[in-house]
């Protein structure tokens, strides 16, 4: 089966319209939006999600794209919000739009596709909340699966002044190869069997071959100063690829922690003050 459309870049994706703002929730220092937002991929259409924390007192102008982990806008994502938006910054939150993979001759196209599409979610949900808003700064961050589409988002040219991330790999290669996710496990299983492969070794000579798309090129163009957070025992996103990660984008300043991936991604939480004052200063 063929891919039907393979975007080559962000620019193929485009939408017609404004996207629709529901309210869903209000509280005293914000609004929460559910937002839906239709672009389209060749001739497809996609409806996107986002959720959306207005801040009714602005003490700055400012944007904060929180990406989400691998297990979707949990409340983890939701606290960080309430977080930022309670201090009087907007946050958005893109909603992951899954995509649809069969294993064959072109699964790793569908790969590249899905690694493309949120840098294309965010990329237009920005320009149309900038459209609304003079944002004066706009900040991005994520944990896991989050700051692996951080770390892509800041090749591209967004505008965005700082980024965080936490416990992000990128050579995708060897991370789909020796994660133990369970559910990138059975992904890694069947795509090698579809490829007539047994070693894991081949899969991932394999990938390194025909992936086109890494977050480690992306980042290596970075215009935004970055921190980025690294879990020195994560077998989820390995370490090696969060160090390998953290090489192509020029060394940024580099946390540390002793411990697994679940105590990395738990530090977006902890350390929520610390990105606060991370964005702040000049």
């Amino acid at each position: 089966m063929a891919v039907e459309f393979y975007p080559e870049s962000v620019n193929e994706y485009f939408s017609f319209e404004s996207s629709t703002f529901e309210k869903d929730k209000s509280r005293r220092s914000h609004n929460r939006y559910a937002v839906k937002k239709t672009i389209f991929e060749g001739t497809t259409e996609l409806q996107l999600d986002y959720l959306f924390f207005q801040a009714k007192r602005k003490r700055k102008e400012m944007l904060v794209v929180l990406i989400p982990t691998i297990s979707g806008v949990s409340a983890l994502e939701r606290s960080v919000a309430r977080y930022f938006s309670n201090r009087g910054m907007d946050v958005i939150v893109p909603v992951a739009f899954e995509t649809e993979i069969i294993f064959d001759e072109n699964t790793v196209k569908y790969m590249d596709r899905g690694f493309l599409r949120p840098v294309a979610q965010t990329k237009l949900m920005v320009e149309e909340l900038r459209a609304k808003t003079n944002y004066k700064k706009t900040f991005v961050l994520g944990a896991s699966q989050g700051g692996i589409r951080t770390s892509m988002l800041l090749g591209y040219d967004l505008g965005f002044d700082k980024a965080y991330t936490f416990v992000a790999g990128g050579d995708f290669p060897k991370l789909y190869a020796e994660t133990t996710v369970k559910s990138l496990i059975e992904f890694r299983k069947n795509h090698m069997n579809a490829l007539g492969l047994t070693d894991v070794a081949d899969y991932e000579k394999y990938l390194r071959d025909n992936l086109s798309f890494d977050p480690k090129v992306s980042c290596s163009k970075r215009k935004a100063k970055m921190k980025m957070l690294v879990a020195t025992k994560d077998t989820s996103v390995p370490t090696s690829t969060q160090y390998s990660l953290w090489k192509a984008c020029g060394e940024p300043d580099l946390i540390e922690v002793k411990g697994g991936h679940v105590k990395g991604v738990l530090k977006m939480y902890s350390k929520r003050k610390e990105v606060l004052k991370y964005f702040l200063e000049e």
